[in-house]
């Protein structure tokens, strides 16, 4: 869903994407670049915002202040509080669910100053280190949480007087959870509350209970309670200073018509000096890539794809339809010559809308709408091979294809494709044939996945073949060669020529793309249930037999229990990010920030690391969509809001820099960062919601 895009003359194959060798096939650019994330003659920024000081003197530390701060045991810079005392579980049955904490209440508490040892209301304060925001009670304690209290105690040490924002969350189970917050003997109200700490050594204490009591048939999902706590800084002004910013362009798109949708997450793509990149509802703009400037704005819609009889059978609504569709494409020539104003925007943006809606009254089985809610239209990431660029635009079923200087090709319209996240599948070129996941004619409203063909230049449909139905299939289409065959990797192989399946993958479930390393393809299975439970697996084909593939899992086994608690880790691994390979060696993140290295040679994970970030997620699922990147040196990792980790490659953990873009607070975003970045000599181009950005030397 995350695409990516970088090229001076197009030159990039699509093949073997981590394999390391390109294969002699079609040529083309899109999603992820080539396929693989992976930009090696790249040498993009690491550095392009200066960092907030103001959480650089606190630190923390469970056990007994020491008169030495240098001591402290664990620094809050990146404002997550690693080290607890802990103290509980406590029945909490009975307690009344509006006013919980009334029935639960510890021995002067608000003076509590605990070591560990120290034995409280009959239990004994012990030390815990954690990881992440979040934190999971049932994990610590050992036993279900459910109907049950407990104690959460730390020493934060400032180095001067400090406002901070104390943000604290409970889990989405709201009404199972409630929590309590206490500083220096004084209860917290606010969400957040801006807290001063006081020069020196502060006492925090956390109180979480659950009242709710598991129902009969809880169906996977998981009460438990669990609360999150993040620190940031109270001074909005000096969080961040961003410079490096070689240029940023709105994109046309009204996100208070259409709201948030999955569109952002598709990447732009470059051929030559020019960029492409989609905006709601389905709009390809293109911009010049040195300046940023827009050069033109194409939209479709489906009057683009009516046909004869629709208009003389429907004519009603093409007296609406017409005067509608005039000024969009208006505002599309107008877009060439000058930026739209925000009012020009908006109109845009509610006449597609409208289009949309009536479209959807001439036929609703031809304009079958796919959780447009959620994903919107333009999910997919274009591609191009350096002549022209492909546009398929998901939610509506509508491939066009445009020259660089935005004179329509062709057009073609198929069924909107009914299956969850299928309307962002990224297409792929492979021997000038384009191939993407779309519905099958007849059968719109049945979860059907359906791999289309057309010809490059025509557009004429080459083939539509029914690939079954399941769990999401992967976002893009990664093509490689396994046994001297060109093949697709998706829930199996598949062969690229006919469309038909190679073998079948049963197991193979979620979103993240398949990558291929030399003549294996490893895959990341996150859907929920069963299929989390062996999330990483890769497969061989003995004796080059295709229809025979031999499954290798690697063992999920971790020193950290908080990684195998099930609902927590269905949760977090059935989203998005893709894999990337160097040399033996698989980087994956899951969407709440957690990176995983993983040894494809030993089949074994090397280590896990989480990428704070000072962005609040929902501490379930997270919301981080961007898959890795990968220049010559360094993996970038970008979460949605606009914080950037730079990590060196290799079997241990080295951060290099962390930047932002834009100013985001505790209580939300200004930017919406979905997309993976692409990465071209010196410079790092990146969509957020309504915004391209370009990052670099200016």
């Amino acid at each position: 869903m995350t695409p990516h895009g970088l090229i001076p003359a197009i030159a990039l194959l699509v093949g073997a994407a981590n394999s390391g060798q390109a294969q002699e096939t079609t040529k083309s650019w899109g999603w992820r670049g080539d396929g693989s994330g992976k930009y090696p003659d790249a040498t993009a920024p690491i550095a392009w915002s200066h960092k907030s000081t103001e959480l650089q003197g606190l630190s923390c530390q469970g056990d007994k202040p020491t008169p030495d701060v240098e001591q402290a045991k664990s620094d809050l810079s990146d404002g997550v509080i690693k080290e607890w005392l802990v103290l509980g579980p406590f029945d909490a049955r009975g307690a009344d669910s509006a006013k919980p904490f009334e029935s639960f209440q510890l021995k002067d508490e608000a003076e509590l100053a605990p070591v560990p040892g120290e034995v409280t209301d009959g239990k004994t304060w012990k030390i815990v280190k954690t990881i992440g925001t979040f934190i999971e009670p049932a994990l610590v304690f050992k036993q279900d949480m459910l109907e049950k209290a407990a104690c959460f105690y730390t020493n934060i040490h400032s180095a001067e007087d400090a406002e901070i924002y104390l943000n604290t969350r409970t889990r989405r189970w709201s009404k199972a959870n409630s929590l309590e917050v206490w500083l220096n003997g004084t209860k917290l109200s606010g969400h957040p509350p801006v807290v001063k700490f006081k020069k020196g050594w502060n006492r925090l204490l956390m109180k979480v209970i659950s009242t709710a009591v598991r129902p009969e048939k809880d169906e996977g999902k998981d009460l438990q309670p669990n609360f999150g706590v993040l620190l940031w800084t109270a001074n909005k002004q000096a969080e961040y200073i961003t410079e490096n910013i070689v240029w940023k362009t709105p994109l046309p798109q009204d996100l208070k018509a259409w709201g948030r949708r999955w569109s952002s997450a598709s990447q732009p793509v470059i051929a030559g000096d020019r960029i492409f990149a989609t905006a709601e509802p389905q709009t390809l703009t293109c911009f010049d890539r040195d300046t940023g400037k827009i050069l033109w704005m194409r939209s479709v819609n489906f009057r683009d794809v009516a046909t004869a009889e629709e208009r003389e059978k429907k004519a009603k609504y093409f007296t609406e339809i017409d005067p509608l569709n005039r000024r969009v494409k208006e505002l599309d020539r107008l877009a060439s010559t000058r930026a739209l104003t925000p009012v020009e925007i908006t109109e845009k943006a509610t006449a597609d809308k409208e289009l949309f809606k009536l479209m959807f009254k001439v036929n609703p089985r031809k304009y079958y709408k796919v959780s447009i809610q959620e994903g919107g239209m333009s999910a997919p990431t274009p591609v191009t091979d350096g002549q022209q660029v492909y546009v398929y635009y998901g939610g509506s079923g509508i491939v066009v294809c445009y020259d660089l200087d935005g004179k329509r090709q062709w057009i073609h319209h198929l069924p909107a494709p009914a299956a969850h996240h299928c309307y962002a599948s990224s297409p792929c070129i492979i021997d000038g044939k384009l191939l993407f996941l779309g519905g099958q004619k007849g059968k719109q409203y049945d979860r059907i996945r359906t791999l289309v063909s057309l010809d490059c230049i025509t557009g004429k449909e080459l083939i539509q073949e029914d690939i079954g139905t399941g769990s999401p299939i992967a976002s893009s289409l990664m093509p490689g060669k396994i046994a001297g065959r060109d093949v697709l990797a998706m829930r199996g192989l598949l062969d690229p020529q006919t469309g038909k399946t190679i073998c079948r993958i049963d197991y193979m479930q979620g979103i993240p793309s398949p990558i291929f390393i030399g003549e294996k393809v490893f895959f990341v299975s996150g859907a929920w249930g069963r299929w989390s439970k062996n999330p990483f697996s890769y497969l061989e084909f003995p004796n080059g037999d295709l229809t025979k593939p031999r499954r290798t899992i690697i063992p999920f086994a971790t020193e950290d229990e908080y990684l195998k608690y099930p609902g927590r880790f269905n949760d977090a691994l059935s989203l998005i990010c893709s894999p990337i390979h160097h040399e033996g060696l698989v980087y994956f993140t899951r969407p709440d920030g957690l990176l995983f290295v993983i040894d494809v040679v030993a089949n074994q994970i090397v280590y896990m690391k989480y990428l704070q970030t000072n962005w609040w997620t929902d501490g379930q699922r997270g919301q981080d969509s961007a898959s890795l990147t990968m220049d010559g040196k360094h993996l970038y990792y970008f979460d949605i809001s606009g914080t950037c980790i730079i990590f060196k490659l290799g079997r241990k953990y080295e951060e290099v820099a962390r930047n932002r873009i834009e100013q985001a607070t505790p209580l939300g975003y200004i930017n919406n960062f979905k997309s993976t970045p692409i990465i071209e000599g010196e410079r790092i181009y990146l969509k957020a919601e309504d915004h391209l950005y370009c990052i670099g030397k200016k």
